[in-house]
C-alpha cells in the first residue's frame, strides 16, 4: 500500500509539473489530492476475473484530473473493466467463428503479432526462430511460402485496391488453418476488421441447424458471411458436395463478395482445378437437371473462387505426426 501511495504521489507531482499548477492552487485542493493519494490503486492481477478486483467499487478506480484551474476527483474504469471491454470488442469483430480466438496462443495480446512480424523480418536460418515461432516449420520451402502468404496478406490490408484473398492448397496437417487463424486474429486486433472464419463442413451444419427456426437466424448467418470485411472458408472440399450447398449457399456468399470487392480466403486439400472436377462429378451423381446445367453452374461457381482469390500451394510434412 505504501508503494501505491508513492506512485500516486508521483502521479500528482507529474500532473502539477505538466500543467504548471501554482502552489496556491495545490494547497486549495489539498483534500482532493490527499484523497487520491490514499485511495488510488491500479489493478494488475487476474484481469480476466472481475471478482478479483480489489477496488472499493469493483471495476472502477479513483482518479484525479486537472482542468480549468481546478482539481477533480473522478471514478474511472479500472484495468479489469478495460480488459473486459477490450475482450468484448475483440470477440464482437468475429461475426462468425468456429475456433476460439481468445484461447489461440494468447491471440488478444502479443504472441500472435510476434509470429507474423518474425516471418516478415527474419530468414529461415535465424537462430531466434524456435524461440519465437509458435508454429513449427519443418523446411525452408515451407517457411518461405508462409512468409509469402503473410506478405500478401499485409499488402492486402494496406492496399484497398487489392481486394482478393488466397486459395491455399496443401496436404493435411501442414498448418494452413493455423496460419489463417493467425491472420484472422491480426485483422481484428490490429486492423479493426470484421472477420468470418468457418470450415465449409461446419457452415453446412450451421445452415442445416437453422431449418425449422425463424428465417432471421439463416439471414443473419448469411449476412455475416457475405458482409464481413474478410471471410475465411476453411477446408473447402472436405464437406459432402451437393448442389444445394454449391448453388444456394456458397454461390450466394461468393457472388455477393465478388460484387462488393471483399477479400476471401480458402484452405483446401485440393487444387482449384481438382476441386472443380470433384464438385462436377460428385454433384452430377444426384443433380436434378441436365449435365449441361450442372456444368454451367459449376463453371460459374469456380469463376467466383478464381476472381476472389490467388491460388498458392503450401508444401511440407504433416505437423500432427510426431
Amino acid at each position: 500500500m505504501e508503494i501505491d501511495k508513492l506512485k500516486n504521489q508521483a502521479i500528482v507531482d507529474n500532473l502539477i509539473f505538466e500543467n504548471d499548477i501554482p502552489s496556491e492552487t495545490v494547497k486549495l485542493y489539498d483534500r482532493e489530492i490527499y484523497h487520491f493519494i490514499q485511495n488510488h490503486m491500479d489493478c494488475n492481477e487476474k484481469l480476466e476475473d472481475i471478482t478479483s478486483c480489489q477496488q472499493k467499487l469493483k471495476g472502477y478506480k479513483e482518479s484525479l484530473e486537472y482542468d480549468n484551474n481546478r482539481f477533480y476527483q473522478k471514478v474511472v474504469p479500472c484495468e479489469h473493466t478495460l480488459y473486459l471491454e477490450e475482450k468484448a470488442k475483440f470477440q464482437s469483430k468475429f461475426l462468425v467463428c468456429d475456433f476460439n480466438p481468445l484461447n489461440f496462443k494468447n491471440g488478444l495480446y502479443k504472441d500472435n503479432e510476434q509470429n507474423l512480424k518474425f516471418f516478415l523480418l527474419n530468414d529461415y536460418d535465424s537462430p531466434k526462430k524456435w524461440k519465437i515461432i509458435e508454429q513449427k516449420v519443418k523446411s525452408c520451402e515451407e517457411y518461405e511460402m508462409k512468409r509469402k502468404i503473410i506478405t500478401f496478406y499485409m499488402n492486402m490490408i494496406d492496399n484497398k485496391d487489392q481486394n482478393f484473398g488466397i486459395y491455399l492448397e496443401g496436404n493435411l496437417g501442414i498448418g494452413k488453418t493455423t496460419l489463417f487463424q493467425f491472420l484472422a486474429i491480426d485483422a481484428v486486433k490490429n486492423h479493426n476488421k470484421t472477420v468470418a472464419f468457418i470450415s465449409v463442413s461446419n457452415l453446412m451444419n450451421q445452415i442445416k441447424g437453422t431449418f425449422g427456426t425463424t428465417n432471421s437466424e439463416y439471414r443473419d448467418l448469411m449476412n455475416n458471411l457475405q458482409k464481413a470485411d474478410i471471410l475465411f472458408l476453411d477446408d473447402i472440399g472436405g464437406e459432402p458436395a451437393s448442389a444445394w450447398l454449391r448453388d444456394d449457399i456458397l454461390f450466394s456468399i461468393l457472388n455477393y463478395r465478388m460484387d462488393h470487392h471483399k477479400p476471401t480466403f480458402f484452405t483446401s486439400n485440393f487444387s482449384i482445378d481438382a476441386l472443380k472436377k470433384s464438385y462436377l462429378t460428385q454433384i452430377g451423381k444426384n443433380f436434378s437437371g441436365s449435365k449441361q446445367d450442372n456444368f454451367i453452374k459449376n463453371e460459374r461457381f469456380f469463376e467466383r473462387i478464381n476472381t476472389l482469390s490467388k491460388e498458392l500451394k503450401l508444401s511440407g510434412d504433416n505437423h500432427r505426426i510426431k
